[in-house]
């Protein structure tokens, strides 16, 4: 069977918010305040970044924002 493109593309962009919830209910579980990653995703890739360089601390200064 051959879906139309239109089809694929609104299937594409259901996976990915399927997978952008399931991320950020794991993060959520996790820290605790996983819904910021909507609000502020550029403070959620800085707060990636900086616990993949110090992952000694990980979730400490999550509480702060």
């Amino acid at each position: 069977k051959t879906h139309a493109p239109r089809d694929f593309v609104h299937f594409q962009r259901k996976q990915i918010l399927f997978l952008l919830f399931s991320v950020n209910f794991y993060v959520s579980l996790v820290s605790g305040c996983g819904i910021w990653i909507f609000q502020d995703p550029i403070r959620y890739i800085n707060y990636i970044y900086n616990s993949s360089i110090t992952f000694r601390q990980p979730i400490i200064y999550n509480t702060k924002y």
